[in-house]
């Protein structure tokens, strides 16, 4: 009998307890009849019954069947091949047997079975150590990803008392495993996860971006800590919802500001970024000379090679250099602001002339505020420095009157001089003037500086202003003005009485001799208020006047004709400008059903009060856009592709580089409080997750370690693949 064959249809070890199977194995012995004695199962476990009434070692058979009984087995052929049946003899032989080497080699092999071989506990040891590094290394990435995104430094003097270990030692009562998590916390690896992160960042923008299928360009340099020139790029686009971004997306270090370097720079980083510049609609820069020049400006350099891509002048720089103009060409202006940031400069800058200015204050029972600084760079933030100087114009006279007599060094003399100057009526007017200048330009800069703002949108607003100062050039609104800087002369005994300057003839050969001299002092400032809102009025206009402007005036006409059921013709100008990006003959088809889309959206009441109204403007076209879309959904679109798409390129041109400059911001604080020296490819990453914080919440951190561990293949065999 192949007993192997036998022993492979029982798992286990055969031991009956019944009595006709046990009859089976009644043997003949000794005069009386023995049979296999059930007791004998609990204390030798591994024996089995065969068919035959014999009698196996379960063990050794199943060794034998594999071939793993290498040594004598044919020693204990009697419980491995044969069969056991002598009854009597049964016990002694049951102890010799458990006791050979052969049942002892069947017993080690079987039990090396059940246990996990060398080779597989060494795969599993090292999964578990790669799941361990992984676990800790995605710690470490969560940590810099939160503090980059809140801008705090992540090294200090000494590496133990940076933010990033203490953060990563704050985090070990919650992951045990980060004490002993040393061997990748150094600063080139952190630079190489900073890098990381900045790219993730920046793909997924870069996504949303070139799903738009237009963008423009905003661009802006500036000096930072380091005293490196940084360009910073930021990219406006519209969405499939007609909601505009504008978005920093990179600061660029140059060697050189020249409008050829700064344009190849702004073309490598287009294209680094993949975004064509063939799909570039608008430019916005600065008035620099490198920027807009006529012949080898940035602007003009990149239009050569995309000619869709207008170019607008900052309109929020273009209101700088209107009250810039206009302060250089008036006295009264001019001198007002000398002297409030001579005031102001003067008591900021020592820490016991502003002691002496508070406690002069109260004894004056002034209820001013603290001085505020004047801006020197943006003309529309000035306000609130001339009004803080009227606020405390008393306690500041008391002040430099107290510093003046104290001593006679230059500090003093300088504060007498400061007096002599804020005790003329003169001074006390101009005040009075450009706050009331001022702060209708900062209300216009202020809007200007909205990232959703359109070309339409920014020159209402300006037309809106002059017509302020139109309105302001009357004898009426002078006399309010005058009235007040009066009655504040009048309370305050040391300003002098208003007096007409001394007479000064020009000579006949210089083109003087028809000199017209004002009768009164009233009249002489009056003049001056005049000249100065004659001249704002003509700078807006000619400042806001810009080619691209125009162009685009043309845009926002057919949409607001065909919103209005006037005409759908295409004119010209818009065929030139946007007739590689639109279908003209099924764009003049679609604008024919602009009347009913408004009148649909007329339950909005945002857009029903515009619609309903005589004018149409071009937002109240977007916003019935947007809500047809909404209820309309694909259909809409299809059925409207052309005229969503001229919308898109319209709200695509920029009108300012408000969002280039506050990156500024960002750029002073992480050079300077992060580190001074820091890396390009940090900075940018820096400048991402600070400016996009919304977007590191949806960071992958796991794709940011594989990124980090396919570096090289030692982090491979380190960290192991996901």
């Amino acid at each position: 009998m192949d007993i192997t064959k036998y022993f492979k249809k029982q798992p286990k070890p055969n031991q009956p307890r019944d009595a006709a199977t046990l009859a089976k194995t009644a043997r003949s012995q000794g005069g009386r009849s023995r049979t296999v004695c059930p007791e004998w199962y609990k204390k030798y476990s591994w024996l089995s019954v065969c068919s035959t009434g014999k009698v196996f070692c379960h063990t050794c058979v199943a060794m034998a069947r594999q071939g793993k009984l290498t040594m004598s087995k044919s020693k204990e052929a009697a419980f491995v091949s044969d069969g056991f049946s002598n009854w009597k003899k049964a016990m002694a032989a049951f102890q010799q047997h458990e006791a050979s080497l052969t049942h002892r080699e069947a017993c080690t092999k079987k039990a090396a079975e059940k246990t996990e071989p060398i080779s597989a506990r060494l795969v599993t040891q090292t999964a578990a150590q790669h799941a361990k590094r992984r676990m800790c290394l995605k710690k470490e990435i969560e940590s810099l990803i939160f503090l980059l995104r809140q801008n705090l430094p992540i090294r200090g003097k000494k590496e133990e008392e940076g933010n990033l270990h203490q953060l990563l030692a704050l985090r070990q009562r919650d992951v045990p495993d980060l004490r002993t998590w040393e061997s990748y916390n150094s600063p080139v690896v952190q630079n190489e996860l900073i890098r990381a992160i900045g790219h993730s960042l920046l793909r997924g923008l870069l996504t949303d971006i070139r799903a738009a299928s237009f963008f423009a360009v905003m661009a802006d340099e500036t000096t930072d800590a380091a005293r490196e020139e940084q360009l910073s790029l930021s990219i406006r686009w519209v969405d499939s919802d007609l909601i505009i971004h504008e978005d920093p997306v990179e600061f660029i270090q140059v060697a050189e500001t020249t409008g050829d370097a700064l344009a190849a720079a702004l073309k490598d980083a287009l294209l680094r970024m993949q975004l064509p510049l063939a799909a570039c609609r608008g430019q916005a820069y600065d008035g620099a000379a490198n920027m807009q020049g006529r012949l080898r400006g940035v602007a003009t350099r990149l239009q050569q090679e995309c000619p869709s891509a207008l170019h607008v002048h900052c309109l929020a720089h273009c209101v700088n250099l209107v009250l810039q103009e206009a302060s250089r060409q008036q006295k009264i202006v001019r001198d007002a602001l000398d002297v409030a940031n001579s005031a102001t400069t003067f008591v900021r800058n020592s820490p016991k002339t502003t002691e002496v200015l508070r406690v002069m204050a109260q004894q004056a029972g002034s209820a001013g505020t603290s001085l505020r600084p004047l801006c020197p760079t943006r003309w529309t933030c000035r306000t609130a420095c001339l009004q803080s100087v009227l606020g405390n114009y008393t306690a500041l006279l008391d002040t430099f009157e107290k510093v003046n007599s104290s001593a006679s060094d230059d500090h003093s003399q300088r504060a007498g001089g400061i007096k002599a100057v804020m005790e003329k009526f003169g001074t006390v007017l101009g005040l009075h003037i450009s706050v009331a200048v001022f702060s209708v330009a900062e209300g216009l800069s202020r809007g200007l500086q909205s990232a959703t703002a359109t070309a339409q949108q920014a020159t209402q607003a300006a037309q809106r202003v002059r017509l302020q100062f139109r309105r302001m050039r009357t004898e009426e609104e002078f006399d309010a003005i005058y009235q007040a800087a009066k009655a504040m002369a009048d309370d305050e005994d040391r300003v002098e009485e208003p007096t007409l300057p001394r007479k000064r003839k020009v000579p006949k050969r210089l083109g003087g001799g028809g000199e017209h001299h004002d009768a009164d002092p009233t009249a002489f400032y009056r003049r001056q208020f005049f000249e100065l809102l004659d001249l704002l009025d003509t700078q807006l206009e000619e400042r806001f006047n810009q080619p691209s402007m125009n162009k685009v005036a043309e845009v926002e006409r057919l949409l607001e004709d065909a919103a209005a059921g006037k005409t759908c013709a295409v004119p010209d100008a818009v065929k030139e400008l946007h007739g590689r990006d639109v279908d003209v003959k099924r764009l003049e088809v679609q604008l024919k059903m602009l009347p009913d889309i408004m009148s649909q959206a007329t339950s909005d009441a945002s857009v029903a009060e515009t619609s309903n109204s005589s004018v149409i403007s071009v937002h109240s076209v977007c916003q019935a856009l947007q809500k047809a879309k909404t209820t309309g959904g694909e259909v809409f679109c299809l059925m409207m592709n052309e005229v969503l798409t001229l919308m898109r390129l319209y709200l695509t041109l920029p009108v300012t580089t408000a969002t280039s400059e506050r990156s500024f911001s960002t750029l002073r604080r992480t050079k300077t409080f992060l580190r001074t020296t820091m890396g390009q490819a940090r900075l940018n990453a820096a400048l991402l997750a600070t400016i996009h914080r919304h977007r590191t919440d949806q960071l992958d951190v796991d794709a940011i370690l594989d990124e980090f561990v396919s570096a090289n293949e030692r982090r491979r065999l380190f960290f192991g693949k996901q």
